[in-house]
């Protein structure tokens, strides 16, 4: 069974590391998501596992990216 943690790398392009800019990135994004919901998951647990799956990119691509998967996965003001 696969945990959020493997479906949330399924959401990163595997050629440039883009969280959720391909279709099938986005919608797997969209799907994790309602797991997130679901169990309770933090930002800041999600936080921890992109850096760690993009562990060696440069700063500016890692922030762009975090940026990138707060607001596609809902984080934020706009998430209750």
């Amino acid at each position: 069974m696969q945990n959020w943690k493997n479906k949330l790398k399924g959401c990163f392009g595997g050629a440039d590391k883009k969280f959720g800019r391909h279709a099938l990135d986005e919608q797997r994004a969209k799907e994790l998501k309602k797991e997130l919901d679901s169990e309770g998951i933090t930002w800041a647990q999600v936080e921890i596992e992109i850096k760690n799956h993009l562990d060696g990119c440069a700063p500016d691509h890692l922030q762009t990216e975090l940026k990138e998967a707060k607001r596609l996965l809902c984080f934020g003001e706009e998430r209750k």
